[in-house]
């Protein structure tokens, strides 16, 4: 179930600090439900009665300003680099190191290619992350 419309009445966590950019248009880009509406709607308030009526117009504007906007990144294209990193400096083939990730597998990568860097993402695919990597990268397969 979505939301066609998200309607913002305070951008201030703990009433003086505003929250990022980011994390505005994080919960203004909610709005639209998925395969029923083609866009959604955002409703910023704006309380005329206030005494900063133009001081909340102008936050309002920063807010919708397209050059305060900061150019989006991907957490899985972030990981993958990180991967093909990795597997550069051990001197491991990168789809291969991808398999085994996927398996869950490292035993089959020599002791003498392993180091600090591999060791850490050894222990961040153990620790749970591996079924969204198997899905992943199956996927990314086909």
């Amino acid at each position: 179930m979505g939301v066609s419309t998200v309607i913002i009445s305070n951008v201030f966590i703990s009433g003086t600090q505003r929250i990022l950019n980011r994390d505005f248009w994080n919960i203004v880009g909610r709005a639209g439900r998925a395969f029923v509406d083609t866009e959604g709607k955002v409703l910023y308030v704006i309380d005329k009665n206030n005494q900063h009526v133009d001081w909340h117009r102008r936050l309002a504007n920063e807010y919708f300003n397209h050059q305060n906007l900061e150019s989006p990144k991907s957490g899985l294209l972030t990981q993958i680099i990180q991967i093909q990193n990795i597997a550069d400096s051990c001197g491991v083939d990168f789809e291969h190191l991808l398999e085994l990730i996927t398996e869950n597998n490292f035993t089959q990568i020599p002791n003498d290619k392993k180091h600090s860097d591999f060791s850490l993402l050894e222990k961040q695919f153990f620790s749970g992350s591996v079924f969204q990597w198997k899905t992943t990268w199956r996927h990314l397969k086909k």
